[in-house]
């Protein structure tokens, strides 16, 4: 068996590179189209296994598509209050730390006084204001609000995908049957 040219795999590697660079490109110009539908996907094989078992259980499949779809609204709904309120309470004690940040501060800025090292934490201290807290939350909630602006696409998709789901194999043994 001979060896490859290295000019043919200089040439391989440069095409799949060249491949990988094309296909990176294409999921990030198609992310908007992409992630609500993965997104859904993985919504979906989670609420399956809830599907099928209902659907054994003699439950009609319309039923049980929006019955599954109810669970996940509420277990979504469920996170989203858990996670709210503790934004809130973060938000309601952003006095408290702010206090114990300038306490330990100053405590630790006199120790190190004290071993004849200047030192100062004023570039924390912008960190900390309450202003440029209050820019990272307004950051975190825009893009919670674009998550949320996909949540009606993203809730047709899991039940078009759930609905489907009762009949893949079906499907799958047609068309591969049709091939044969």
């Amino acid at each position: 068996m001979t060896a490859a040219r290295p000019e043919t795999r200089r040439r391989n590697l440069l095409v799949s590179a060249a491949a990988l660079v094309i296909v990176v490109a294409g999921l990030h110009a198609g992310q908007a189209i992409l992630v609500p539908l993965l997104l859904a996907a993985f919504m979906a094989i989670l609420c399956i296994p809830l599907l099928t078992w209902l659907t054994r259980h003699r439950v009609p499949a319309p039923l049980a598509v929006l019955a599954v779809v109810a669970v996940a609204i509420g277990a979504l709904a469920g996170v989203v209050l858990v996670v709210g309120s503790s934004v809130n309470d973060f938000a309601d004690r952003v006095p408290f730390y702010q206090q114990r940040f300038k306490e330990l501060h100053t405590s630790f800025q006199g120790w190190l006084g004290e071993q004849g090292i200047p030192f100062t934490l004023d570039r924390l201290y912008s960190a900390a204001n309450p202003g440029t807290l209050m820019g990272y939350v307004s950051k975190a909630l825009s893009g919670l609000a674009s998550a949320l602006s996909n949540l009606l696409l993203v809730l047709f998709l899991v039940i078009f995908i759930l609905a489907e789901a009762g009949g893949l194999r079906a499907k799958v043994s047609a068309a591969l049957a049709a091939r044969s």
